[in-house]
């Protein structure tokens, strides 16, 4: 149901922009933070349809962001799953590059201090990366996974 919901929120906002980029209230394109929070919903959207839960978004750490911090209750143990989520709307473009040694790094440091502080550092986690692209301004994304690293161990 709220992947529903949030599903019709992200098609209305761009059309809302649409609109008034049509009208000349604002310029045509979205800000990288309005692509970047747009691209954060349609992954939280596509999770939840495959039975996860969205623990957190736009956690904020010493080490840097996660975009959004999942809970996988496919296994036995349910798992966390920390994401990173990329988007463009170019149709050659590869967000999943853009995920650097230096980020991924810092992302499994941000991880490990939000399973610390939450005392769930007993818990198997993994990373991923997720790329949203939009081809064209009036077609639909697409959205690719990617695992960043194996399941890490407890503790």
């Amino acid at each position: 149901m709220l992947g529903a919901v949030l599903g019709v929120l992200a098609i209305s906002q761009r059309w809302i922009l649409r609109l008034r980029s049509a009208c000349g209230q604002m310029p045509p394109s979205l800000t990288s933070d309005q692509l970047g929070r747009q691209a954060e919903m349609l992954a939280a959207r596509f999770f939840m349809r495959r039975g996860y839960s969205v623990l957190e978004r736009r956690v904020q750490t010493e080490f840097g962001e996660m975009d959004l911090v999942l809970i996988d209750h496919w296994h036995r143990e349910p798992q966390m799953v920390i994401v990173e989520v990329k988007a463009s709307f170019r149709h050659e473009a590869q967000p999943q590059r853009r995920l650097k040694v230096r980020q991924r790094q810092r992302l499994e440091l941000a991880a490990k201090q939000f399973l610390k502080q939450h005392h769930l550092h007993e818990s198997p986690w993994r990373l991923e990366l997720v790329a949203i692209v939009w081809p064209t301004p009036d077609s639909l994304p697409r959205l690719r996974r990617f695992p960043v690293n194996r399941l890490k161990p407890k503790g």
